[in-house]
């Protein structure tokens, strides 16, 4: 289809950009959906009660509530992002390649060396990316956050994490019961 004036951005980094967006937009909504789904309209009636304006609402009130959401949205559309190649075969042109096009292309051709060393580039940088945003987001493996210092209030559920992980298994009851009836 020929849209006037949008040539200027035909086979270029742009196009790109724009369909991995349109494309996963929904993606990005469903990580951020469920906590949009727990910030009630009091807050927002609370803000304008005291005066605060919409810009003042969402800066200081919706955004801080939606931050770690928007973190976790912003990694898994990075991830997303870097393994993508199936919209992008469609829309490249030459000077506009994505790491995962260049490894189809080197595919294609046989080079198989090239293709390797890409592959490993990618997983080193989305395993860094990985570790830098679990560290940013404060997630641990386990489910708790990450250690925290005894007077922050998480603390607890750190201190009971390590609890669960080292307890004795203790003296295991026969089929007797416990009072060996």
């Amino acid at each position: 289809v020929w849209i006037p004036g949008l040539d200027v951005i035909r086979g270029t980094i742009y196009v790109l950009m724009i369909v991995f967006i349109l494309r996963y937009i929904p993606v990005g909504f469903g990580a951020i959906a469920p906590a949009l789904s727990q910030i009630g309209d009091e807050l927002d009636r609370g803000a304008r009660i005291s005066g605060a304006d919409w810009w003042t609402t969402v800066t200081r009130i919706i955004l801080p509530i939606l931050k770690p959401a928007l973190f976790s949205c912003f990694a898994l559309l990075f991830i997303h992002f870097f393994k993508e190649y199936v919209t992008a075969v469609f829309l490249y042109q030459p000077g506009s390649e994505i790491i995962g096009t260049t490894m189809l292309q080197l595919v294609a051709q046989g080079d198989n060396g090239p293709v390797s060393a890409l592959a490993t580039i990618q997983v080193v940088i989305t395993a860094v990316f990985v570790i830098l945003a679990r560290r940013v987001l404060g997630a641990r493996i386990y489910g708790c956050p990450r250690p925290r210092p005894p007077h922050h209030p998480l603390w607890r559920c750190h201190r009971r994490q390590r609890r669960l992980d080292h307890r004795p298994l203790g003296r295991v009851p026969d089929a007797a019961g416990p009072f060996g009836l």
